[in-house]
């Protein structure tokens, strides 16, 4: 039988959410509210600790239950005023948070985090779980095994590191920086310097902007698209791969104009800059 425990305290400021939920999953909203709402639905809901002190919501489930030591699996569902921060360690349950927030501290095994908005520094470590992050505002730093990362908007600088998962980000407005083993690298619009290392990633990128794209990988494979009133200086080497630009004619760099500096070593990999 499924048992549900309700919760519910009075906040008029935002709060801290310290969550530690092993298997399930946490669904988390951020409203415009003077009240804070927990439900913990699941056989062992009522193990499940739930508690408000100085600003921070606990929400704490065991660990382990049994004899074959598995993880008490349960469902959180908390409502709480926008602009709470949220500190959440999770095994293979998975977030889901809509609405605003402010700095995030987010960790998983292999549960999936999703999060609409973050306006505060935010750090992402997962195991295999992958990310997704529709607008991040402050500085922002993702760990990943094998987990996809996916971030609509990035307001400040972005840090990335995986193994094998994929990374795709559609604005940057700060420095990039992502390094990854086999994961593959797609910028959609930056416009701080980008810097990236790849063992056999490949890297597209769809509008590069005037400042300076340093890309280093083995056998990977480089497309940048550089508008056409953007000149650019390149530094492009690939020992066995090809290098071909398909680009319209523009004039050369000068210091009292912007332009694109491109750097790029591979091995093996391909390099072809097109027209954006």
């Amino acid at each position: 039988m499924t048992a549900a425990r309700d919760h519910a305290f009075d906040t008029t400021a935002p709060v801290r959410l310290r969550a530690r939920l092993g298997r399930g999953s946490l669904t988390v909203t951020a409203e415009d509210t003077v009240s804070t709402s927990v439900r913990v639905a699941g056989q062992h809901a009522g193990d499940v600790v739930v508690d408000l002190h100085d600003g921070v919501l606990s929400v704490t489930a065991p660990q382990h239950r049994g004899f074959v030591e598995r993880d008490v699996e349960v469902d959180v569902d908390v409502v709480l005023p926008t602009g709470s921060d949220l500190d959440v360690r999770l095994g293979t349950a998975d977030l889901r948070a809509a609405g605003s927030y402010g700095a995030g501290s987010l960790r998983s095994g292999s549960g999936d985090l999703t999060v609409d908005t973050l306006t505060g520094a935010t750090l992402v470590e997962t195991g295999s779980g992958d990310v997704r992050l529709d607008r991040v505002q402050g500085e922002l730093q993702v760990k990943s095994g094998s987990g996809d990362v996916v971030v609509e908007h990035a307001s400040a600088a972005v840090a990335v590191s995986t193994g094998s998962g994929d990374v795709r980000l559609g604005e940057v407005q700060g420095d990039l920086a992502v390094k990854t083993g086999s994961g593959d690298l797609h910028v959609a619009r930056h416009h701080g310097d980008v810097m990236m290392t790849s063992g056999s990633g490949d890297v597209v990128v769809d509008r590069a902007a005037p400042c300076t794209i340093s890309l280093r990988g083995a056998s990977t494979d480089v497309q940048v698209a550089i508008p056409t009133d953007l000149p650019v200086w390149t530094d492009i080497t690939s020992v066995t791969g090809s290098v071909r630009a398909d680009t319209s004619p523009r004039g050369e760099p000068t210091d009292d104009r912007p332009h694109l500096t491109l750097r790029v070593s591979t091995v093996s990999g391909d390099v072809h800059l097109v027209d954006a």
